[in-house]
Parts: structure tokens; sequence; C-alpha cells
């Protein structure tokens, strides 16, 4: 008899999402032996903006109808949402949540407090976890972003319940569809991830005009000075935004025939990973851009404009691999990893070779969490 699971996150509007879920599912159904049948709930049909789906009795009547219910991965919990019941997204009254049944997985969830909190949202998402624990049917992971100095910051009494695993995303290159994808290799490729939302963060230090004129100049010059073609890599419809600013300032002849526009296409967002399977280095803003690209073993470089995706580069170990963008020697550092592509053909496999020890621990860190995972589940006979 198959199990059913439910699994309520974001499948819609960010392709990093996807690659997160497809990630995972190749790692999670490793754990069972009888088929395993995954239906998916979209998180965003709940958000006010969609406001399609409340958190009430209805969803819990629906979930409790299946084996388990997962929530994330994805940044949800991000404590400054004053409307909501828990500070967060996931806006559920404490009486409801007491009535789901079946035992929740909190799969490498988002806890965030960059776009600021306060007193009352804290309380609010104490009384959530109490709530949420003291049911005895969850397994309740943060991705690996300085999720858990989070918890630790404010509500460390629940730290030693939490488990820290990496993102899923790290496991893109197993799903079937990329694995099988080879790579073209015998035109040399670099690309960029720029995004262009949440700018008041991203860019509340540097113009964003003055970041994309910058930007683009170093692009020409790299153009003019090697062989290579250019990848721009959305993630989400408003990159295109930033993508078409680029265009404009790059040399006419270079914009119709040495760079590409990756696609997003509905249903089949992995086609856009890819191209990330193409390039030799991957300068990425999104966080998803970061991961994967060190899934399918392309070296990075990441562009920091939200706090949470430099701390993603300080637990990986390689704080050197990351530059904020309104770091005065921002332009130096991009000018000098562009002049090492060029000067050296052997520099992206050499940093490639040296991200090895990454992938590694990223085993290693997974291996461990899915180990007490597998316990859990036997435990709730799941498995």
């Amino acid at each position: 008899m198959a199990v059913r699971i439910i699994h309520l996150a974001s499948f819609a509007g960010n392709i990093g999402d996807v690659a997160n879920h497809e990630g995972f599912y190749t790692q999670f159904k490793k754990l069972f032996v009888e088929e395993v049948v995954i239906e998916k709930l979209e998180m965003r049909d709940f958000y006010l903006k969609w406001n399609k789906k409340q958190f009430d009795e209805n969803f819990v009547d629906f979930v409790n109808q299946y084996d388990l219910l997962i929530i994330g991965g994805g940044n949800f919990f991000e404590l400054c949402w004053d409307y909501s019941s828990t500070g967060t997204t996931f806006n559920i009254k404490l009486e409801v949540l007491r009535k789901i049944k079946v035992p929740i997985f909190i799969n490498g969830i988002g806890i965030d407090d960059t776009k600021g909190t306060n007193l009352n949202n804290i309380k609010k998402f104490r009384l959530f976890l109490e709530q949420l624990f003291s049911m005895n049917n969850v397994f309740f992971t943060v991705r690996n972003d300085g999720s858990y100095r989070i918890i630790q910051k404010y509500f460390d009494e629940f730290s030693s319940l939490i488990y820290k695993i990496p993102d899923h995303g790290f496991f893109l290159s197993e799903v079937e569809t990329i694995k099988r994808y080879k790579a073209k290799k015998e035109i040399k490729s670099i690309g960029f991830n720029i995004a262009i939302d949440m700018a008041g963060i991203r860019y509340k230090n540097i113009d964003y005009n003055i970041f994309i004129n910058n930007l683009s100049k170093q692009i020409n010059y790299f153009l003019s000075n090697t062989n290579y073609n250019i990848y721009l890599l959305p993630h989400i419809q408003s990159d295109y935004i930033a993508i078409l600013d680029i265009l404009k300032l790059i040399k006419n002849e270079y914009a119709r025939t040495r760079i590409s526009i990756a696609p997003l296409i509905q249903g089949q967002e992995l086609k856009t990973f890819r191209c990330y399977k193409d390039c030799e280095m991957i300068f990425g803003m999104r966080f998803h851009a970061n991961v994967c690209s060190m899934s399918l073993g392309v070296p990075s470089l990441g562009l920091i404009t939200y706090p949470k995706h430099g701390n993603l580069y300080d637990e990986l170990g390689i704080p050197d691999r990351k530059i904020e963008i309104d770091n005065p020697t921002f332009f130096d550092r991009l000018e000098q990893e562009l002049s090492n592509i060029i000067k050296n053909n052997r520099y992206c496999d050499m940093l490639n070779e040296s991200y090895h020890e990454v992938r590694e621990h990223v085993l290693i860190e997974k291996s461990s969490v899915y180990s007490e995972l597998k316990c859990w589940l036997n435990e709730k006979k799941i498995i």
C-alpha cells in the first residue's frame, strides 16, 4: 500500500524552489521501500496576495487524510508579518494547529528576521513552537543559511529539538532530467543571475543604476577579451527587468551573438538549470543560484544582496567565495575574478576541485539528519 504524503510548499513563481523540491524528492524517497505518493499543495494560495485558501478547519480535514504532512522548504518563517497568528506566512491559529493529527515534517525551512520583526511576532512564533512540539508529532529542520542561528537568537529553548540540514537544492544534480543532460562545453560560458526584487534591501547602500552600469562594463570587458559566451539566468519573472537593463548597456554585437537568456517555462522549470551546467562559473545573487551551481559542479561567486545568502557561504566554510555588492572593493573583486578566467584556462577547474570538500561536507550533514529522520518516520509507523 502506498504512503500518501501532502507537501505544502511553493511550487509556482521561483525556479529555485522547484530545484529545492526536486532535489528533496530524490533523497526522501530513498528512505522508503514501498511506493510513495506525494501530492502538492501550493503555499502561495494561502498568502494574502493570492488569498485563495486559509489555514482553517477545511485545511485540517484535508491534511488529516494523509500519512504525513511536509511543510517546506522555503523561507516561510520570516518573522515580520504582523497580521499573522504565528508572525509568519504560515498563518495558522493554535486551536487549528492542535487539530492536525498527522505527523508533520518541517523540511529545511528558512527562518528570517532580515525584513524586521518585533516582540509581538517573536512571542507569537514562540507560542507556535511550544504548541507544535507539545503535540509530539513533528520533525523540524532548518536550512543551512543562518536559520539555526535565528532559532538560537530568539528561541534557544527549542534549539535542541531542531536540526540544521543542507538545502535540498544541493541535490539537484541527482534529479534524473538534470543528470541526463550533457553540458555543452565546446562553447565556453559563464553565467550571471541578477535580481531586482526587494530593491529596498538589495540596493539599500548602492544605487541600482550605478551597479548595473558597472556590471555591464565588466561584462563588455570580459567579452572583448575572450571568446566566451554569457548566460543571463532569471529565477523569477522580475529578473528579466534586470536582464533588459543590462542588455541596454552591452555592446550590440555582443548582445546579439554572445549572450543567451535562460527560459522560465512553467512546468518545465528545471530546463534553466541545464544552462547552469553549460557554464564554467556562476555569479549569483539568489540563494538557489549559488546552491544549485555548487550542486552541479560549477564554481560560484556569491553576489550578496541579502544577508542570509552570505550566511550560506559562512556555514559552508568558504566565505572567500562571496562578496557584498555594496562593499567598496566589489567591482575590483569582480574584475579580478573575470581576469583570472581570462588569464588562466584552468582557473574554474581549480575552483571546482576546491569545492569538492564542501560537497562532501554537505553529504555528510544530510546523511546525519536523514538517519534521525528515518528513525522518526519508523517511530511514527510511516515506514
